[in-house]
């Protein structure tokens, strides 16, 4: 049986009917409940009962588990010393992207005196650092790269993007709310960098975000902060552009890619013979056969 995220409640009454039917159990935890709501997002207080409670529940979920899934070897050791469950119970399988949607997009040149299109889009979540997106776009202000950043109706770690935008007249910033799957495909065709995530917290050092796979499959160079889980897929300066999680550095990333355009195509196409060897719905079905497989015998 598989659990998928977020069944962390589910757990206990999957386990007795997989004990009944002596099936192996797999849950796919996805995150850690513990390290979202109380370290990254601080939604409650690290003392609290709450905390408690979440901590408790990523605790219960793993340990009844024959097998958990996680994203990156980083999470899973996070979730070892978090949980205390054994290191032989955690698989990495990568989340990847749907590539029957997202196909490489076509090359994007750049006409003379033609700025370059910056794209950020997500949730806001503080992992997600886009207030050193902003940051980057204030120092780039007057050179020839714009930014459009999409989801702008949430707020990143209690700043208000909007406001940071208005407070610091960027007129190269455009500022989106949430739009539709196949006009977001449409967006990152459009754009000549896509950018990941430049959270300072400990869950943006473990994870790799949906949005860095988005843009490897589509074949477009992406600039993200450089952090151990991302250097478990990608190579620095080949297949991806890091940074340190700062203004200043995306800035330097920044026009690094946007002054070279091979480079960009470069960077973009070696991105998406990763995702191609790694990161496909292919590869990840063949590599969560494999985690199943393994399960399967250890049970026996």
């Amino acid at each position: 049986m598989i659990v998928g995220y977020p069944g962390y409640t589910d757990m206990p009454l999957a386990w007795a009917i997989t004990r009944f039917r002596r099936k192996p159990l797999v849950f796919d935890i996805f995150v850690s409940q513990y390290d979202t709501q109380v370290l990254d997002r601080q939604k409650v207080g690290r003392w609290s009962v709450h905390a408690v409670f979440y901590r408790l529940l990523d605790i219960l979920s793993a340990w009844l588990a024959d097998c958990v899934l996680i994203d990156t070897y980083a999470h899973g050791e996070y979730l070892h010393r978090l949980t205390g469950v054994p290191r032989r119970r955690v698989e990495r399988v990568f989340i990847g992207a749907d590539d029957e949607m997202i196909r490489p997009c076509p090359a994007r040149p750049v006409g003379l005196g033609e700025p370059v299109s910056v794209l950020w889009c997500g949730s806001f979540m503080p992992m997600h650092g886009v207030e050193v997106i902003v940051e980057a776009a204030s120092i780039l202000r007057s050179e020839p790269i714009r930014f459009t950043i999409v989801g702008v109706n949430a707020r990143s770690n209690k700043i208000d993007i909007a406001q940071m935008v208005n407070d610091l007249d960027l007129d190269n910033v455009e500022l989106s709310e949430w739009v539709a799957y196949g006009t977001m495909l449409e967006l990152i065709c459009s754009a000549d960098i896509c950018l990941g995530a430049f959270g300072k917290t400990g869950k943006a050092r473990r994870v790799i975000p949906t949005k860095v796979f988005e843009a490897l499959a589509s074949a477009r160079p992406v600039i993200t902060a450089d952090t151990p889980a991302v250097r478990e897929l990608l190579e620095a300066g080949v297949s991806v552009e890091l940074c340190a999680p700062d203004g200043e550095a995306l800035a330097n990333s920044i026009r690094r890619l946007a002054a070279d355009g091979v480079l960009r195509r470069d960077v973009g196409d070696a991105g998406r013979k990763v995702f191609e060897a790694q990161a496909s719905l292919d590869t990840v079905g063949r590599r969560l056969d494999e985690v199943l497989v393994g399960v399967s015998r250890r049970r026996r």
